[in-house]
């Protein structure tokens, strides 16, 4: 199976279906099954967007025990999100890859205000400036018991199992 290392929070906000578009500076040619695999360094920078960015932090809240009240999880993030670092947490699968420039034009998009929502979520999530691509997710299954792994960059084969 293919998989992909994304970091976190990104790669929990795929595998509790709050980001369904991941954006890239380049296209793929390969359509079908795909493993999400948790980046085992997290950056500064995303702990701090996580602390500061409310719509990240109100989606998280589904993917953290229900005692991690919305006051708590800033200071508690870091913790939370170590258990997911490392790991493939999804299978999903890969559908079409879209010039993010498609998404500029709203007519093609919003069909309904629940899809317009959708597409404004998406794109806080993401990066859709022009020239990047949008890669397309669904059927986003969890993993329980996320095996610990060594990701890589680019598209690369899981085998399904730990090393």
């Amino acid at each position: 199976m293919r998989a992909f290392t994304l970091t976190e929070p990104w790669a929990t906000l795929v595998m509790i279906g709050a980001k369904s578009i991941e954006t890239r500076g380049w296209a793929t040619t390969y359509r079908g099954p795909l493993a999400i695999h948790a980046a085992k360094g997290m950056p500064s920078w995303a702990i701090d967007l996580i602390r500061e960015d409310g719509a990240i932090r109100d989606a998280l809240l589904d993917a953290v025990p229900e005692v991690v009240r919305a006051a708590d999880i800033a200071t508690r993030h870091a913790d939370v999100m170590a258990g997911t670092r490392g790991r493939v947490l999804c299978r999903c699968f890969l559908g079409p890859c879209i010039p993010t420039d498609n998404f500029s034009r709203p007519h093609l998009w919003v069909r309904a205000p629940e899809m317009s929502q959708r597409i404004e979520t998406e794109r806080h999530f993401g990066d859709f400036s022009p020239g990047r691509y949008a890669w397309m997710l669904g059927s986003v299954m969890p993993i329980v018991d996320p095996p610990l792994i060594r990701g890589a960059l680019g598209l690369w084969d899981w085998d399904g199992g730990t090393p």
